[in-house]
């Protein structure tokens, strides 16, 4: 990953939120990057029996994750830099497309595929997912996943 998409991660989880999609693709340029970004990511979210529930039963379910990132938040620190809050804050993202679940003979349609960002707590129990899609169409990719994940 590119060390500026990384740092954007790593800062602002809402900017994560509202991006996760676009930072799949790292070598995008800044501009596809912005442009993937218009959609509230409040509105890409998706009701689905799994939030609560530990990645290993979706992916059980509808299979592997493309990609995985962690996300650190920033520990606490006093006035001298010290640290002050030593557990373990981090999160994953795990990336996962309903477009790689089909074999190389009967290739999906871009249009019917699926792009989800799933945000789970170091534990692994999925807090938010989320649609995602670089053409800015959310509500369409909402109702495609809807379609997919129950």
């Amino acid at each position: 990953m590119q060390p500026h998409l990384e740092r954007l991660l790593r800062n602002s989880l809402f900017l994560f939120k509202a991006c996760a999609g676009a930072a799949r693709h790292a070598a995008l340029p800044l501009a596809l990057l912005t442009g993937a970004c218009q959609s509230d990511a409040h509105n890409a979210r998706l009701e689905s029996e799994f939030i609560g529930r530990t990645t290993a039963a979706f992916f059980a379910e509808y299979g592997p994750p493309d990609q995985v990132i962690a996300l650190e938040q920033d520990l606490k620190r006093d006035a001298t830099d010290r640290v002050l809050d030593r557990e373990d804050p981090k999160e994953l993202v795990y990336y996962w497309s309903s477009g790689k679940r089909k074999s190389a003979k009967a290739p999906v349609p871009s249009a019917d595929v699926c792009d989800l960002a799933i945000l789970t707590s170091a534990g692994g129990e999925i807090l938010v997912i989320e649609a995602q899609d670089k053409g800015g169409g959310i509500e369409a990719a909402k109702a495609r996943c809807a379609a997919h994940i129950r």
